[in-house]
């Protein structure tokens, strides 16, 4: 069974550009999914998360 699929259509330089992603993400930010992630070896999801977790505190509060 294949995940449907979203068309966005996005223009980039004059030029129109189509990009197709699943319609459901199962990404999360939470320790057990990245500790998942990195024992599948999705690190593009895991430097995702890392990424949106950085700036979840604010400097000088962490």
């Amino acid at each position: 069974m294949q995940a449907m699929l979203e068309r966005k259509t996005v223009m980039v330089d004059g030029e129109s550009l189509e990009m197709w992603a699943p319609r459901v993400s199962d990404f999360s930010c939470l320790p057990d999914d990245l500790r998942a992630y990195m024992t599948t070896g999705r690190w593009d999801l895991v430097f995702n998360a890392l990424y949106y977790l950085a700036d979840a505190v604010p400097e000088g509060r962490a």
